[in-house]
Order: C-alpha cells, then structure tokens, then sequence
C-alpha cells in the first residue's frame, strides 16, 4: 500500500505546541497533504476550517480557551454532508494512512 494520499488533498494542524504541530503538518506533507492551515485554539480552528474546508483535520484535545471536542462539534455542525472523507491513524506520533497501524 503507498503512504501517498490522492493529489489536492488538504489538511489542518490544530494543536496548542508548536513543536509538535509542526511535527504534525511535517509529517502530513511527507504524506503528500497540503496543509492549508495551523492554529493553536479551539476557536481558530473553527474559523479556518470555515475557510479552508480541508479533506482532514487533526485536532489536539486540550486548547486554549474552546477545547479541541467543541471545535470538533462545531466544525462538523457547519459541515454537514462532508462526512468522514478518510482517516489517518495517529500512533506514537507518527501518522500511518488508512489500512496501517504503524505495527511492523
């Protein structure tokens, strides 16, 4: 299976530590994501998932003021329909696309 994803495919960064969001959106372009957008709390996640509409979001759970769970609520509130267009698995901090746990 490759670790490529379809072409124009875009994704967003929301996590609080910068390190480790850049990690992220490293990783999610090794991938071959466009990553179309960073943020570091639970409101402007909101609004640059409003923007930007990205294929995938990760989103860290505990933020800045609105946590990761209610802007996760809320980004799918305003995005009905878009559904679950893929899934990335998150395992020890290294993504692995649809199909691979990361276990060898």
């Amino acid at each position: 299976m490759s670790d490529s994803v379809p072409p124009n495919q875009t994704a967003m960064v929301c996590e609080d530590e910068a390190l480790t969001a850049a990690r992220l959106a490293q990783q999610l372009e090794e991938l071959g994501y466009q990553v179309v957008a960073r943020t570091a709390d639970g409101a402007s996640a909101v609004e640059a998932a409003q923007a930007h509409r990205p294929d995938l979001i990760l989103m860290d759970i505990k933020m800045p003021g609105m946590d990761g769970l209610e802007a996760a609520r809320r980004i799918r509130t305003d995005q009905p329909g878009d559904g679950d267009r893929g899934h990335h698995r998150a395992r020890h901090g290294r993504l692995h696309p649809p199909g691979r746990t990361g276990r060898r």
